[in-house]
């Protein structure tokens, strides 16, 4: 069970991003942005799954990077004028083997989904902008343990919950190519996790007028509880943090 935790806890390190946009859109225009990006992030809390009884996160990128079997980050973003639509979508899944009898073979398979859909309205400033958002965040975990040599080969648990989420976006323009960004925001109130919430900062630079990338750090902090007994139960509390690269396509 404790591999079951520490396999989870890997997962969980890939926590929702993403690359914040690092251009002007013209005020009535249309613009389209594309952004692919990696969240190199550690972990540190609790978590439950399953038994009664928490156990400790402390887990370095390496050790999750070790354990990766597919991963993909994207968000998108649509703005016509000052009104736009933000969406992300987060996909990873990990693997490992697990100490067995000799007669049984056993592996585990995790996967994470993270979707965050927000309405933003944009607020033009003299020294850049302000993005006021505001949605929602849908998580689900699964976790598959494989057995062979066994009756039983195949044991399944998922948990999904939303989360509403308020915050805002600030960017701080240098020049025209050059920008500062600055993101948090919090969420859950108790309807899907107790409360979370995400600090964000660093700085954008476009190459081209369709091109640009962005380095950030970010800080992820989450507290979900399920209320339920075992073998139901399921509990994250931990904080993900971590520099987060990412690429800008804009049209």
């Amino acid at each position: 069970m404790r591999t079951h935790l520490f396999l989870f806890a890997i997962l969980c390190s890939a926590a929702l991003s993403y690359g914040q946009d690092v251009r002007d859109p013209q005020y009535d225009d249309w613009e389209f942005t594309l952004a692919p990006y990696l969240f190199m992030a550690s972990i540190s809390g609790d978590a439950a799954i399953a038994v009664d009884g928490r156990t400790e996160v402390d887990l370095p990128f390496g050790d999750i990077l070790k354990k990766l079997q597919f991963a993909f980050m994207m968000r998108g973003e649509v703005y016509k004028g000052n009104w736009g639509i933000i969406a992300d979508y987060v996909y990873i899944k990990l693997g490992d083997d697990l100490d067995a009898p000799e007669e049984v073979v056993a592996d585990i398979e995790l996967r994470q989904q993270i979707f965050e859909l927000f309405v933003s309205r944009r607020l033009r400033q003299g020294w850049g902008w302000i993005d006021v958002y505001g949605g929602i965040r849908t998580w689900s975990f699964g976790t598959d343990l494989n057995l062979e040599g066994l009756e039983v080969t195949r044991v399944s648990f998922k948990q999904n919950w939303v989360d509403p989420v308020i915050g805002g976006r600030a960017v701080l323009e240098f020049s025209d190519r050059f920008k500062a960004i600055f993101r948090g925001d919090i969420g859950g109130f108790g309807v899907g996790s107790d409360f979370s919430y995400t600090v964000q900062a660093g700085v954008g630079y476009h190459f081209a007028d369709w091109f640009g990338m962005s380095l950030q750090y970010k800080y992820l902090y989450v507290d979900y509880n399920n209320d339920k007994a075992a073998p139901d139960l399921f509990i994250y509390d931990a904080a993900t943090n971590g520099p987060l690269l990412g690429m800008v396509f804009q049209f």
